[in-house]
């Protein structure tokens, strides 16, 4: 064996070694992480309970609860979006308005028509949410 294949041996062998090295004490890290996280784990409060009363242990009544509420997250999200477009709408045509692009009866009817689509979709949701 050459002296170069035996130098490139020990580089490998020491390299994997200094790797080894490295893993071991990112392991211990971690270890002592927890071990120092695990009093300040001990004090945070309990989870919150969905509204409802499930009695304990009743898993499925307390992920239907749970399944509930990320429904109603949900609602408002879109009930939010639903806003926020035709919010963002009518600022637009009131800036075509005041450049003079549309006319003050555009304006209007565009108001009125996002006013009675929010409504609607806001009723729609309540009512989705109170089936689910």
């Amino acid at each position: 064996m050459s002296y170069l294949k035996k130098m490139e041996t020990v580089s490998t062998g020491a390299l994997s070694l200094i790797t080894e090295n490295r893993r071991c004490i990112a392991a211990m890290l971690v270890l002592a992480a927890a071990f120092v996280a695990a009093p300040a784990m001990a004090e945070l409060p309990a989870a919150v309970q969905p509204t409802g009363g499930a009695a304990a242990g009743d898993y499925m009544t307390l992920l239907r609860q749970y399944w509930k509420q990320g429904i109603a997250v949900i609602v408002l999200m879109v009930g939010s979006w639903a806003f926020l477009e035709v919010g963002g709408g009518a600022i637009a045509k009131f800036g075509e308005w005041r450049i003079g692009k549309v006319e003050l009866s555009d304006l209007k009817w565009f108001f009125l028509i996002g006013v009675v689509m929010l409504v609607t979709v806001i009723y729609l949701l309540t009512t989705a949410n109170g089936i689910l």
